[in-house]
């Protein structure tokens, strides 16, 4: 399943896909004084019931993207990739 994470300045919405099917979407406050530890207990909490095998982050706060992208890192055991505009999606070539 495909885990998303857009960090905004008020909060963090999390969505898990499976295939295209919105399966879960939670959302958190954007703190950024939770602590790496805190980030991973939510995690394992709010997903515990599903196997994550990829995500992908989008983020407008700086001091939250490297801690998070970590916890998702830590509690899954898979590599999160940060959408930046140096990643070619599929939705760059639809725009051609």
């Amino acid at each position: 399943m495909l885990l998303t994470a857009d960090i905004g300045n008020t909060s963090i919405t999390l969505g898990l896909f499976d295939e295209d099917a919105l399966i879960e979407e939670f959302r958190l406050a954007s703190d950024k004084d939770l602590s790496l530890e805190e980030y991973e207990v939510l995690l394992r909490s709010l997903f515990k019931d599903f196997s994550v095998g990829s995500c992908i982050i989008s983020s407008v706060v700086e001091e939250l993207t490297d801690k998070f992208k970590l916890a998702i890192e830590n509690v899954f055991k898979i590599k999160a990739i940060i959408l930046s505009t140096e990643i070619n999606s599929i939705i760059d070539k639809s725009l051609d």
